[in-house]
């Protein structure tokens, strides 16, 4: 993540408010959003509490200001659906599979992003927000993505026939699990060589099943 959005996506210039967000991803994402103070956060920051309001309304803001640039570095890792059938044309399924992972690991290493994906696990029971956006631009977002490029595969007689979604869902959901563990261990640095394999093997492996050069 090379630089901060506001809650309306624009550019934050401010250092102050810059700082505020870095303090504040930092805190929530060890002590979860309920036990940092606006207090804590200034202190840290080396501001008076006053001058919190001078860049979030609340607490609550700065969480969505977060969201947002969350949800913004997410967006990244799939291209936009109109570059699909671009994309098909020049990769093939196992090719493809291999450079989502490939962008998903660089997402997550990016600064900041694996704290932050710490505070969306840590705020999926409390915050509505955090629920939405997991399950319905990550889970549902990355499934539904991944069922139109099967389909176009399909369209292409490169993979077999199945059904589009079901591809989806059976590719992605285990993977979704070994995400998981991937961040965690990220989280408590430690390896995650052995979860990298398994991914890579997951993605190999399906690509071999459904592709017709497989035949």
């Amino acid at each position: 993540m090379n630089a901060f959005v506001d809650i309306n996506g624009k550019p934050i210039a401010n250092k102050n408010k810059i700082a505020l967000l870095d303090i504040a991803i930092d805190t929530f994402s060890l002590n979860g959003f309920s036990a940092v103070s606006i207090r804590d956060i200034t202190r840290k920051a080396g501001i008076k509490e006053s001058s919190f309001y001078n860049h979030f309304r609340s607490k609550d803001e700065l969480l969505e200001t977060i969201f947002v640039n969350f949800r913004k570095s997410v967006q990244k890792i799939m291209p936009p659906l109109e570059r699909v059938d671009d994309i098909v044309a020049a990769m093939d399924p196992k090719s493809f599979l291999l450079t989502g992972l490939r962008n998903f690991r660089d997402h997550v290493q990016s600064p900041k992003m694996e704290q932050i994906w710490r505070i969306i696990y840590l705020e999926q029971c409390r915050n509505p927000m955090a629920r939405e956006m997991y399950v319905t631009e990550i889970v549902q977002g990355v499934t539904a993505f991944l069922e139109v490029v099967f389909r176009k595969y399909i369209e292409r007689n490169q993979i077999r026939p199945y059904d589009p979604k079901t591809l989806a869902v059976e590719y992605q959901y285990p993977l979704f699990a070994m995400i998981s563990e991937f961040i965690l261990l990220r989280l408590d640095r430690r390896s995650t060589e052995e979860i990298e394999r398994r991914m890579t093997d997951h993605a190999v492996f399906f690509s071999h099943v459904i592709c017709r050069s497989e035949e």
